[in-house]
């Protein structure tokens, strides 16, 4: 389906939904509200993928062309976030002061680069992050907030890089 952006998704995504976002900047929001596996079947020509969890749902980034994943909680309540099968190019915006813990897993290309952001000027403080197959990732504070960070645990990690525009505090 080619679409003209913003596009929203309530509730359920599956392997059968299929967006093709076209020429020109691409937002599509969906909010993961059941604790089960979510997967787009495509995300093509789409720049930026909001994922609004509302329950600790898992998203599977398989087959997405988004540069930039945008992470919050709209619902109040504290809620995990895991995204698994992430590539290469593309960051993580940790948005929301109710993330709590954040798994995020990379494809295990053997030189997986993540980027991570605590972004806005909302306070984000993640829990714990836990970074899986990225031999070197990035972590930046970005906005007015002061980051309280989180615990970091890094899986065949090679390098880490800090980046703070703003206070972060970060225990690996």
């Amino acid at each position: 389906m080619l679409v003209r952006t913003p596009l929203r998704f309530a509730g359920n995504i599956s392997l059968t939904d299929s967006i093709d976002g076209g020429d020109g900047a691409d937002t599509v929001t969906a909010e993961l509200d059941t604790a089960t596996v979510h997967q787009f079947g495509t995300l093509t020509n789409v720049e930026v993928l909001t994922l609004d969890y509302t329950a600790a749902g898992t998203f599977k980034a398989n087959n997405i062309s988004a540069t930039t994943v945008n992470v919050t909680v709209s619902d109040g309540a504290e809620t995990n976030v895991d995204i698994d099968n992430l590539a290469t190019g593309i960051t993580v915006d940790l948005e929301n002061d109710d993330i709590n813990n954040v798994a995020l897993d990379y494809v295990d290309t053997k030189d997986a680069t993540a980027t991570i952001r605590f972004s806005t000027g909302t306070t984000v403080g993640a829990g714990t992050l836990t970074v899986t197959d990225a031999q070197t990732v990035n972590l930046q504070s970005h906005g007015g907030a002061t980051h309280p960070g989180c615990a970091v645990t890094m899986m065949q990690l090679t390098l880490i890089f800090l980046t703070s525009l703003r206070r972060l505090l970060v225990r690996i």
